[in-house]
């Protein structure tokens, strides 16, 4: 099932008898929490999801500045080797 605003954006969809909002931008979140069928199971559902994504990104930021790290200590050894 899918909730649609005035425009036919679609606000939320149904997946496995649980109501969440179609994307996780602001916009998409807010109009969709203050739904009036919104249940607590559902909000809680949502926060978790989104829990989850937020450590999944977190761990590709570490993994980012690593290799930045690595990246910077490559060039400075380089930069160094043809300094004139």
């Amino acid at each position: 099932m899918k909730t649609l605003n005035e425009n036919g954006d679609m606000l939320a969809e149904e997946t496995d008898g649980i109501n969440l909002p179609s994307e996780t931008t602001f916009e998409k979140v807010n109009g969709w929490i203050h739904g009036a069928d919104v249940h607590f199971e559902e909000v809680q559902a949502l926060c978790l999801g989104m829990a989850t994504e937020l450590d999944t990104l977190r761990e590709k930021l570490k993994c980012s500045d690593k290799e930045i790290k690595r990246l910077e200590i490559d060039n400075k050894d380089w930069a160094d080797e043809f300094q004139v």
